[in-house]
């Protein structure tokens, strides 16, 4: 009976784990999304929307933004950056995905556990009278 608990405690020690990293990324992601289409609005694009996404996702993370591609490192946090225009206004909505590996608390669910988030900024929202555009989400991950 006492190895069943154990593992049903390491089930739910996880998985709050998780649901923690999970959360704590959506908000860098949202950062990132937000510093990506200011990034735009100021028309820097490619490589400068990624750099300043990647900074405020790692900033809001509280980790070394040095780190980040166009700086010359690896982050612990993978930060993509996706352009897409709307046909109708031009106007591109920028989605931030974070992928970030986490280890579990216990080890016998293995280690490099993934979590990954999306969120999105701009879009035909930031062309009108309503402002910038918003969004995110996560999927929670699992690996």
């Amino acid at each position: 009976m006492l190895p069943v608990a154990i593992l049903v405690l390491a089930l739910a020690a996880t998985g709050g784990q998780m649901l923690m990293a999970g959360i704590d990324l959506t908000q860098a992601a949202r950062a990132g999304a937000v510093a990506a289409q200011a990034s735009y609005n100021g028309h820097v694009t490619g490589s400068g929307e990624t750099y300043a996404a990647c900074t405020a996702t790692l900033q809001e993370m509280g980790v070394n933004a040095s780190t980040c591609p166009a700086a010359g490192g690896t982050p612990p946090i993978q930060v993509a950056v996706t352009n897409t225009p709307d046909s109708a206004t031009g106007v591109p909505t920028i989605t931030v995905t974070a992928t970030q590996q986490i280890d579990a608390f216990l080890p016998i669910f293995g280690s490099g556990l993934t979590v990954k988030v999306a969120a999105t900024a701009g879009g035909a929202a930031a062309s009108g009278g309503g402002g910038g555009g918003g969004g995110g989400g996560g999927d929670g991950g699992g690996g």
